[in-house]
C-alpha cells in the first residue's frame, strides 16, 4: 500500500512523463527490446531499494530511538516539506546530478539500470518516511525481512513505470 501511495507523491508522480519520454527516445533510437529495457529499469528500482534497506537499515535502527536522532529527522522532514511546498529550494549535489546526466546518456541496458537507480534517488524525499518505517519494522526480523520488504516496496513502485515503459 505504501508503494502505491508513494506513486502519487509530488516527487514521484512527475517521473511518469520523464519515464515515458526516456523510453520513447530509446525505442526510436535503437529499436531495441522494450521488454528487456523496461525490466532492467524496474530491476534498477528494486535493487536500489533493497541496497538502501540492507546498507542503511542496520546502521539506522540502533539510532532510531535516540531523542537527538528523532529531532534531526524531524527537522529534515520540515525542511523537505518546505521544499515540496516551494518555500525553499534544495538542489542535489553536483556530483549526483552529474551521475544522473551520465546515466541518461549511457546507452544500452546499463544506462537503463542507472535510470532506475536515479528514480529512487530523486524520489527519496517522498519515499523516506515509508522506507524508514519499513526498515524499522523489518529490523526485528533480521536482514532477510528487510530485503523482502524493500523488494516488495520497490517492485510495487517499479511496476507502473515498467508498464509505462512497455507502452
Amino acid at each position: 500500500g505504501a508503494g502505491l501511495f508513494t506513486l502519487l507523491m509530488p516527487c514521484t508522480y512527475p517521473m511518469i512523463p520523464i519515464t515515458i519520454s526516456f523510453f520513447t527516445k530509446k525505442a526510436d533510437e535503437k529499436g531495441g527490446n522494450a521488454l528487456l529495457l523496461a525490466s532492467v529499469y524496474g530491476l534498477g528500482i528494486v535493487a536500489m531499494f533493497v541496497l538502501l534497506g540492507v546498507v542503511a537499515g542496520p546502521l539506522l535502527v540502533p539510532f532510531a530511538a535516540h531523542p537527538v536522532t528523532n529531532v534531526v529527522i524531524g527537522v529534515l522532514f520540515v525542511v523537505f516539506a518546505l521544499a515540496l511546498f516551494g518555500a525553499i529550494t534544495l538542489n542535489p549535489p553536483q556530483f549526483l546530478m552529474g551521475a544522473a546526466g551520465k546515466a541518461s546518456a549511457t546507452d544500452g541496458v546499463f544506462g537503463v539500470f542507472l535510470m532506475g537507480l536515479t528514480l529512487v534517488i530523486t524520489s527519496f524525499t517522498c519515499t523516506g518516511p515509508f522506507v524508514g518505517s519499513l526498515i524499522a519494522t523489518g529490523a526485528s526480523g533480521g536482514v532477510t525481512r528487510i530485503v523482502i520488504g524493500m523488494a516488495v516496496f520497490g517492485a510495487t513502485m517499479a511496476a507502473p513505470f515498467v508498464v509505462l515503459a512497455l507502452i
